[in-house]
């Protein structure tokens, strides 16, 4: 399950029920899906082809279905990362590491690996939090909130993602005359 750090003095880490208090009270969405009924040879990050992709994602096939349609979701894929299987990945991270928005909702549900999305609300309170996620973990990013990502220490993940439209995924990265926020 996720765990939230929040990210003031001291920090706090925000476990279980307390950390899904804390991501449904900033309009954050998460759920927790099974996993452990995923074959075995898709597990990998590496590529998947599309026959492995639509397997893959048919072990979720109502759930995913459900959240499709709940919320205008057009596509769905499989994404893997890591070191083995993306050239000069810390280049490619890159983009991914400075505070940026979309303007439609990220949602990706973690298969296997580990990620960290730092988030950064400037209503109401300011606060800025990272939600580490794991296997099971599906976050649900709101359009226009500012974040970001990075792989942890394992530095790989095998995640779904959903989209509305491709174009909306765009990065739209803080400037100088909006300076980024975080610590």
């Amino acid at each position: 399950m996720a765990y939230v750090v929040v990210k003031e003095e001291p920090a706090r880490r925000l476990e279980g029920e307390q950390a899904l208090t804390f991501l449904a009270s900033r309009g954050i969405g998460y759920q927790q899906w099974d996993v452990s009924k995923v074959p075995a040879e898709l597990r990998t990050f590496g590529k998947l082809d599309e026959d492995e992709q639509r397997r893959l994602l048919a072990t979720w096939g109502d759930q995913i279905d459900r959240l499709m349609r709940s919320n205008d979701y057009k596509t769905a894929d499989v994404l893997a990362v890591s070191d083995e299987t993306v050239p000069n990945l810390d280049a490619v991270l890159d983009k991914f590491r400075p505070e940026h928005y979309h303007t439609e909702d990220e949602v990706r549900f973690v298969i296997s690996g580990h990620g960290m999305f730092g988030i950064h609300q400037d209503q109401p309170d300011e606060r800025t939090f990272e939600v580490h996620v794991g296997p099971g973990d599906l976050l649900m990013v709101p359009q226009g909130t500012w974040h970001w990502f990075d792989l942890k220490e394992d530095r790989c993940i095998q995640c779904v993602r959903l989209f509305q439209d491709m174009s909306g995924w765009t990065p739209y990265y803080r400037t100088a005359e909006m300076p980024a926020a975080r610590p």
